[in-house]
């Protein structure tokens, strides 16, 4: 009997420690996976954010650059109906002919009427359309706040466990309180490159950058805008001769779109050419809404509060502390054991990294890091480097 109480006593023991520990592994575990998924959803929120920066860039290059094809046709129109009318002036005395230019001179006209109303319609609302999209990307920014993503990775740890705490490092007590200085600095690291992770620029006063990216997007536009004149000799000593251009500028918290078309009947006398012109047409977008900004606003890249290393041009990391004081475990609630004054933690490190898809893209192998294309990704990267 006193052998079976001693093995009772002592099964006991070893039950209450293996029960003990158990609950101490589970905790580290779900402590560990909370601070991942924490850190893993932040990285998300901030890739997702810094995509729809992307995209809505280039949505307003698009419409802006819209608008100045619209514009362009618009003069086109006009030059076409303005061709058409002046050769009717002389058609109509023609039999035959008459009927013909008529009909040209009235369906341009019709054409023509049709391009205006609609870009008295669509110019102004690009514009506010544009000025909602860069309202929207404000909106972006002010989710990359410190106390925004904080308050994301709290949450997700909570979903775990309700007694878990999220990036205090006060809540570290025993042998973690070691590890609490360089988790201070990865936090305050984290909270400066989301604060600077992104600007807020002005077309009109930032060097001309925006307006050199809109006409550098014309790609297969270029003839359309800058390439649409042409010349025909007739005869030797005859020529027909077409001038046009697109002009477009950002100045004085405006942009426009210029275009004019002419079209010029020349005739060789005495030396020198001698020009009567046929027909003209020009258009602007400050003819269609006097206050057209076009690109309200745009966010770009503020490179130097990122970090860089060989792997990754551009990178932020997001960590997550989730801790929780070894009081809070089941043994110490259920079986009174004696708190050993510890904690319960997990950390968990995220990099938001902004990488080109291998293949189903053209160009370069490489692109810098930029907010014109939504290549943002995020993974899991070792917590302590």
């Amino acid at each position: 009997m006193p052998l079976i109480l001693f093995m009772l006593a002592v099964g006991s023991i070893l039950m209450v420690v293996m029960f003990n520990t158990t609950q101490k592994a589970t905790d580290k575990s779900v402590a560990t996976n909370a601070a991942d998924a924490a850190a893993y959803s932040a990285g998300v929120w901030v890739s997702r954010n810094l995509n729809f920066m992307a995209y809505t860039n280039r949505a307003m290059v698009a419409n802006h650059v819209a608008v100045g094809h619209l514009v362009t046709y618009v003069s086109w129109m006009r030059y076409v109906a303005s061709t058409a009318g002046n050769i009717n002036t002389i058609g109509q005395f023609i039999p035959y002919l008459s009927t013909v230019t008529s009909m040209l001179r009235r369906s341009s006209s019709s054409i023509k009427r049709s391009a205006e109303a609609s870009a008295r319609i669509i110019v102004p609302s690009v514009d506010e359309i544009n000025r909602l999209i860069h309202a929207s990307q404000i909106a972006a920014v002010a989710d990359l706040r410190p106390g925004v993503v904080n308050n994301l990775m709290s949450e997700i740890v909570m979903t775990y466990d309700p007694r878990l705490g999220a990036n205090n490092t006060n809540g570290l007590q025993g042998s973690g309180n070691q590890f609490a200085p360089l988790i201070d600095a990865s936090l305050a690291a984290q909270n400066a490159a989301l604060l600077g992770a992104v600007q807020v620029m002005s077309p009109q006063s930032d060097g001309g950058k925006m307006r050199s990216l809109v006409e550098m997007s014309y790609a297969g536009s270029e003839r359309w805008f800058n390439n649409r004149s042409w010349s025909r000799r007739l005869l030797v000593i005859f020529k027909l001769r077409k001038r046009a251009s697109t002009t477009h500028s950002m100045s004085g918290g405006l942009s426009e779109w210029r275009a004019s078309d002419s079209l010029a009947f020349g005739r060789f006398s005495k030396g020198r050419w001698r020009w009567s012109t046929i027909g003209s047409g020009s258009a602007n977008t400050s003819s269609f809404d006097n206050n057209y900004k076009g690109i309200h606003g745009y966010t770009q890249m503020r490179g130097d509060t990122w970090l860089t290393n060989s792997d990754y041009p551009l990178y932020m990391d997001l960590v997550t502390l989730a801790t929780k004081s070894d009081t809070a475990t089941a043994p110490h609630r259920r079986m009174q054991i004696e708190s050993k004054g510890t904690s319960i933690s997990g950390f968990g490190r995220a990099r938001v990294f902004f990488k080109k898809p291998a293949e189903g893209f053209s160009g370069h192998a490489n692109e810098f890091s930029n907010l014109l294309n939504p290549f943002w990704n995020v993974k899991l990267v070792d917590p302590w480097p």
